[in-house]
This record gives C-alpha cells, sequence and structure tokens, in this order.
C-alpha cells in the first residue's frame, strides 16, 4: 500500500534562542502583574520526586534567601577582619619601631634607657620558680616574693609604696624610673603636656572616673571643690612643704640593692625620713587611715586595664603615663619624701598638667588604692 507523506514544513517565527531570552524577560514581569492581582497566583509547588512538600519548599526557599544574603555579612565581617588585623599589624609595627634595643613590651628612651610601655602588676614567686598573680588591690607583703611585670589588658597593681615598688622591679632585673625618664617617656618628642596633646582632653587617659571614696564611704568627701573628688591630697612641686595626710599604716618592704648603672637622686643618708603630717583635703578625718581599704580598688568606673585607653600615648608606644593610677619614681626627696606623678583616674591637673603632675607629700613608705607604678631598665655599655 502506498502511503503518501506530507513534507514537514519548517517552523515559522522566532529563533528558538531568542525565544527564551524573551521568556526570561517576560516572567518577572508576570510576577509583578501578579504581585499586584492583574495575573492569579500560583502556590509553591515541590519539584518533581523532591519529597518536599509545599510548606517544605517555602523553608527551603526561606533558607535559599538566608544564604543568598549571607555572603553580603560574611563581607563585612571578614573586612572589619582585614581592618583590625591591619590596625594590629601597624600598632605592632610602631611598637617595634619605638622598642629599639629594649627588651619586648619596653620602650627605648635613648641613652641605653628603656621603660616599661604599660603600667606594672606584680606576680607572687613562689620556692619552685612557679608564679601566680598578687591582687591588684592588696599590699604584698613580707612574706610573699614578688616580681614586676608589665603586660597590656590587666589591672595595674596599687597599693604599693616606693620601697615596695623598687623590690619589685629589681626582682624583675629593672628599677624605678627617675623624674627625668618618666618626663621624657610622657612628653615625648614634641615635649607636649599630655602624652597625645598639649591640652588636656578629658577621657583619652583615663582622668575623669568616679569617686571610690566616696562610694566605699558615703559621705566622707567635704564639699571642697575637685580636691574632694577622689581624698588624695598633696602638694606640688611649687607648693610642696611638706604637708599632706598621716600615711596610713605601711607594709614595708625590704630595701632593694640599687641597680647597677643607677645613682638615687637626693640625699638619702644619715638623715631621718619625716613623715608628711595634716589631713587629706576634701575627706573626712575618719577616712584618713582606711585609703588601703581593699573595697576602693574594686570600684567600677575607677581604674581602666593596662593600654585600654588606646590614644593615651605618643611616638614612644608607652601608655597610661597620665590618669589611672599615681606612679612612683625612683626620685628621694632632701625631706625623705618620694615622689609620684602622672595623676590617676580622677586628678591630672591639681599638682601639675598631666605630664608634669607631681605629688611629693609623702614618705616612700606610703601607699595607698592609688598609688602604682612602672619600672625602666638600663641597657649594658659598649
Amino acid at each position: 500500500m502506498l502511503v503518501h507523506t506530507r513534507p514537514e514544513t519548517p517552523r515559522r517565527g522566532l529563533p528558538a534562542r531568542l525565544r527564551r531570552a524573551l521568556a526570561l524577560a517576560v516572567l518577572p514581569l508576570v510576577g509583578v502583574l501578579a504581585a499586584h492581582g492583574c495575573v492569579p497566583a500560583r502556590a509553591p509547588t515541590a519539584p518533581p520526586d523532591s519529597g518536599l512538600d509545599g510548606s517544605s519548599a517555602i523553608t527551603r526557599s526561606d533558607a535559599d534567601t538566608g544564604a543568598a544574603s549571607a555572603p553580603d555579612a560574611t563581607d563585612a565581617d571578614t573586612e572589619a577582619s582585614v581592618t583590625d588585623a591591619a590596625n594590629a599589624n601597624a600598632e605592632a609595627g610602631r611598637q617595634r619601631a619605638a622598642q629599639g634595643p629594649c627588651p619586648e613590651g619596653m620602650a627605648h628612651l635613648g641613652e641605653r634607657v628603656c621603660i616599661d610601655r604599660w603600667e606594672a602588676a606584680l606576680v607572687v614567686v613562689a620556692q619552685d620558680g612557679s608564679v601566680r598573680p598578687h591582687p591588684h588591690n592588696l599590699p604584698p607583703s613580707e612574706t610573699e616574693d614578688v616580681r614586676a611585670i608589665s603586660q597590656p589588658g590587666v589591672w595595674p597593681q596599687t597599693y604599693i609604696s616606693a620601697l615596695q615598688a623598687e623590690d619589685a622591679c629589681s626582682a624583675a632585673d629593672k628599677r624605678l624610673c627617675t623624674q627625668a625618664e618618666w618626663g621624657r617617656a610622657c612628653e615625648g618628642v614634641g615635649r607636649l603636656a599630655y602624652p597625645y596633646a598639649a591640652q588636656r582632653t578629658a577621657g583619652v587617659c583615663n582622668d575623669n572616673g568616679r569617686s571610690a571614696v566616696g562610694v566605699v564611704f558615703p559621705g566622707a568627701l567635704l564639699a571642697q571643690g575637685a580636691a574632694a573628688q577622689g581624698g588624695h591630697g598633696g602638694a606640688s612641686p611649687a607648693r610642696s612643704k611638706g604637708r599632706g595626710r598621716p600615711p596610713a599604716k605601711a607594709v614595708r618592704g625590704r630595701k632593694a640593692k640599687p641597680t647597677p648603672g643607677h645613682a638615687k637622686t637626693g640625699p638619702t643618708s644619715g638623715k631621718k625620713r619625716r613623715r608628711p603630717s595634716g589631713p587629706t583635703p576634701g575627706v573626712d578625718p575618719s577616712v584618713w587611715t582606711r585609703l588601703n581599704d581593699p573595697r576602693l580598688g574594686e570600684v567600677e568606673g575607677t581604674f581602666a586595664r593596662t593600654g585600654e585607653r588606646a590614644q593615651c600615648t605618643n611616638e614612644l608606644e608607652v601608655y597610661d603615663l597620665v590618669g589611672n593610677a599615681h606612679e612612683w619614681l625612683a626620685d628621694e626627696l632632701p625631706n625623705g619624701n618620694g615622689v609620684f606623678a602622672g595623676g590617676y583616674y580622677l586628678d591630672v591637673q591639681i599638682n601639675g598638667e598631666g605630664c608634669h603632675y607631681r605629688t611629693m607629700a609623702h614618705a616612700r613608705s606610703y601607699h595607698d588604692y592609688s598609688t602604682g607604678f612602672r619600672c625602666c631598665k638600663d641597657l649594658p655599655g659598649d
């Protein structure tokens, strides 16, 4: 049987590639029209053989949407991490440049002298050589073998006398800094009154905290202006005449042997050390002998951890020289008193501006909740 076949005629119309392109362009328009009620909305259906019902498909769609937005968050996190790493590397580079020939954690002051970057903390050294942190708000006792350490992110040791600080530095193969050394580190090459500028900006250093005395001893502060805030008196270099409060009961540390190459300033032999007398300005007399109460070192909003105020420095990358804790120096005055510098978290101006702040009204055996220190070190000669 003869079968006649009709020749197939070519399809007319748009090429397949163009049809697909048009379809892709129309689909978003259909979605918009559906959203406005112009086209009946179709419920989402699961792909064939997917094993998902409609609700599961929606959940999956939501998950896909979250996944689509994740790269943005990841990119932001990555960018922040890169920025943090770059800042950390830049800071490390500055510290290495300032370190010079000094040990790690110290800055070079020139003339073969190094200074700790951070205010000192203490560790207690056991007989077997192991160490443990010393509580920052307790004075070291005569039975403890303590050593100074300097590192960022810790509470600075306070409640310490110049004699005890001297011993702690000596145990670390260091010594207390002299006024000249400490001042050079604080002023920097610009000879500034504050490490960061010629004038104070409150809060750059830790210099505007709350009064621990007012918190621990309510009603103890007297209305006498700025001096009443923290209960810490003392005379400035220009006004020093030995006035101040009677020192609290001191825990006298062992007298450290002089570090080689370091001469004490001021006469020390053959003189009886005179203790300051008189009240603490702005503080009720009942509190004079209670300024070593451990609670004073635990009040929130007072001390900051070492290096926490990252802008409180200069090109030497030495931190917290102004504010936070008073810092004992090596100098001993003709009357037997010592010197501490830089002010503390409540006052950086009464006894001089910032780097020029000096208190000279206390014996070197004196300590209270605000007195801290840092160490210096002599580099070996050629």
